[in-house]
């Protein structure tokens, strides 16, 4: 068939009517769908990735830290303690001396390490005597009981009618080998003397397990005018 042939043919044939535009919904759908395609295959070039992201977050973390241990530092007044502190990584400890030498500050600065329940004595002593009877065993009781590490602070300033809930906490933890971290302003004798030799050989005699058949080293700590071990 000739060009001029096609030509008389394709005149005779009658119009095509125009075919209508896809609708603009559909026009839209197609269009996220593609630019949905296009970001999960393409990453924004300066988007961190998730293993960055924990590194930075784990070092922020530590700064933290670090600043917060500078800043506990600052309040440890006497050089012995902070020298002890750093020589001896430990959950178990018994700090006594005066006030002022940075007891407390000692243990929220082994706390950052060695994470655990703070209370103090005078709050842990009274909460049974606060508690309604009957009930259960108060909720500040049942924490110093079940805390992996125990900060207890000012030992020796609660009430004489508490003493008891002390010692029992003190023999439980004992017991079940969770470490105990203690400060006092009271001399050695005088904690012997208040506590009774039992409870205290408790607290100096710790046997909390570390692993591998090893146990954390208890640091003791007189700013009385005696020996740290």
């Amino acid at each position: 068939m000739t060009a001029e042939e096609l030509e008389e043919k394709l005149a005779d044939l009658p119009p095509q009517p125009p075919r209508p535009p896809p609708p603009l919904r559909h026009l839209l759908m197609v269009s996220a769908r593609e630019a949905l395609d296009t970001l999960r295959r393409t990453a924004p070039a300066n988007e961190p990735s998730d293993e960055a992201q924990e590194r930075a977050a784990l070092e922020a973390r530590r700064e933290r830290i670090r600043r917060a241990r500078a800043t506990l530092e600052a309040r440890i007044r006497n050089p012995k303690l902070l020298t002890a502190l750093r020589r001896l990584d430990t959950r178990c400890a018994l700090l006594l001396g005066p006030t002022g030498e940075g007891k407390t500050s000692a243990a929220l600065w082994a706390r950052l390490r060695h994470r655990g329940a703070w209370m103090t004595a005078r709050d842990l002593g009274a909460s049974e005597r606060r508690h309604p009877l009957g009930e259960a065993l108060p909720p500040l009781l049942r924490e110093a009981l079940r805390a992996p590490v125990l900060y207890l602070d000012d030992l020796g300033t609660e009430e004489s009618r508490d003493l008891g809930v002390l010692q029992y906490v003190i023999d439980q933890r004992y017991a079940s080998g969770r470490a105990t971290f203690v400060t006092s302003g009271l001399t050695p004798k005088g904690l012997a003397d208040y506590l009774g030799a039992p409870t205290l050989r408790r607290l100096v005699e710790q046997h909390v397990p570390r692993g591998e058949g090893s146990e954390w080293s208890v640091l003791q700590v007189d700013l009385h005018g005696g020996t740290d071990g």
